[in-house]
């Protein structure tokens, strides 16, 4: 019986040797799931705030290919509205100007709300909701490094933010996200060579 139970014993220490450690999410899984999530959606709002260079702006995403961008920079405002392979753009009140979007222009639109995992964090509980946290880069005239926050069931984002910026995510899938194209434009001058 001795010999039974000692080779039960070297049984379980050579099988716990070669398993392996439970593993936390990497990078590359939150990635994936954040991207699909926010993938899946059918709108969303995003408020970005950025005091010290006087500049607030809010996106607003309607699925597939629906975007509005209202920027304010101190006294001056754009508005920039694609709809279908279009963008409209008004600066300050001025008539909307209508273009056709470039490849490289639509990709973006069909990218709306991707935010790329670069370091992950210790997950943080607000208000009784857990989130997971990692680090990002987002061009604002430079390279800004943000926290965001992901809740941990839907892995939608939540909010990015720093001590100078802070990014909101909110009113997914509410029916009152609508874009339409402005009625109100004029063609943009084409370019002259």
């Amino acid at each position: 019986m001795r010999g039974f139970i000692q080779r039960v014993l070297l049984a379980g220490a050579v099988a716990s040797a070669f398993a392996a450690p439970a593993r936390a999410e990497d990078a590359a899984g939150v990635q994936s799931k954040v991207d699909a999530a926010m993938k899946s959606v059918k709108s969303f709002v995003v408020t970005t705030l950025y005091p010290a260079q006087a500049y607030s702006s809010t996106f607003v995403y309607v699925a597939p290919d629906r975007t509005r961008t209202a920027v304010a920079i101190a006294a001056n405002t754009t508005d920039v509205v694609t709809v279908d392979g279009t963008s409209y753009s008004s600066k300050n009140g001025a008539p909307y100007e209508k273009a056709p979007l470039t490849p490289e222009q639509i990709a973006r639109v069909r990218a709306a709300g991707s935010v790329k995992v670069t370091v992950l964090h210790p997950d943080v509980v607000v208000d009784g909701v857990t989130y997971g946290t990692f680090d990002t880069t987002v061009p604002l005239g430079a390279e800004v490094t943000l926290t965001c926050n992901y809740d941990k069931k839907s892995f939608r984002l939540a909010r990015c933010s720093n001590a100078d910026v802070t990014q909101t995510y909110k009113s997914y899938d509410d029916p009152k996200n609508t874009i339409d194209a402005p009625t109100n434009f004029v063609d943009a001058p084409k370019d002259v060579k």
